[in-house]
C-alpha cells in the first residue's frame, strides 16, 4: 500500500518523545500504545505519513477536534495557543535570552505550539484585560502535574492576578484529569 499523510489529532497523543534521527521532528505515543512519528503543517496541525493500515484506522476512527479554551474570571483570561500566536511569542522568547547569540526563530516557536497541546499537556496565552502578558501550561506525567508560568510584561499583573492565573489552572486541570488520571493530592 503507498504511504499517505493523515492528521494526528493533539488529543489523542498521550506524549512527545524525541526523534531518533536528525531529519525527524518528534515520535509521538498515542493513547492506545502506538508510536509514531509526526510533523507539523503550516497551519500547526500534526501529521504523520504511513501505510500502517491499523493506524490508518484509529486515525481515522477517532478524528476529533481540537481542544480550544477560554477561562476567565474578574481578573485574567486564558485562552488557548494558537499558531497564529507564533510571531507574538517568538518576540517574547527572545526578549527573555541574555546572550543574543542564542536567538529562537519562527519554526521553533512554531514547533513550540504545535507540541504544547496533547491529551496530557496544553498551553494558554494569560490576557489581562484583553492584553496578553505570558503563558501558562501544564504538562501531567506519570500521574504528577507539573505547572508553569511565564509572564513577560511583569508591570501590567499584579500577585493577585498570578494567583488568579494559577486558581483558573488547577480548576482547569481538575476537570480534564482528576477523573481520569490524575490524584487530587499531585495537585
Amino acid at each position: 500500500m503507498k504511504s499517505i499523510e493523515i492528521i494526528v489529532p493533539k488529543m489523542l497523543i498521550k506524549h512527545h518523545l524525541h526523534h531518533p534521527e536528525n531529519y525527524g521532528e518528534s515520535l509521538v505515543e498515542l493513547l492506545n500504545g502506538m508510536v509514531t512519528d509526526v510533523y507539523t503543517n503550516d497551519k500547526g496541525y500534526l501529521f504523520t505519513i504511513t501505510n500502517n493500515l491499523k493506524l490508518i484506522e484509529y486515525l481515522d476512527r477517532n478524528s476529533v477536534q481540537e481542544k480550544s479554551y477560554v477561562l476567565s474570571n474578574q481578573r485574567v483570561e486564558l485562552c488557548t495557543i494558537q499558531a497564529s500566536d507564533s510571531e507574538m511569542c517568538l518576540g517574547w522568547m527572545n526578549k527573555e535570552i541574555k546572550e543574543k547569540d542564542l536567538m529562537y526563530f519562527l519554526d521553533d516557536v512554531r514547533l513550540y505550539i504545535s507540541h504544547a497541546i496533547t491529551h496530557n499537556s496544553h498551553l494558554f496565552v494569560v490576557k489581562k484585560e484583553g492584553l496578553p502578558v505570558g503563558l501558562v501550561g501544564y504538562n501531567v506525567v506519570s500521574q504528577t502535574g507539573i505547572l508553569n508560568l511565564d509572564i513577560f510584561f511583569h508591570d501590567t499583573i499584579t500577585h493577585l492576578d498570578e494567583d488568579s492565573v494559577l486558581k483558573l489552572l488547577l480548576h482547569h486541570i481538575k476537570q480534564e484529569h482528576v477523573n481520569t488520571s490524575l490524584p487530587a493530592s499531585k495537585l
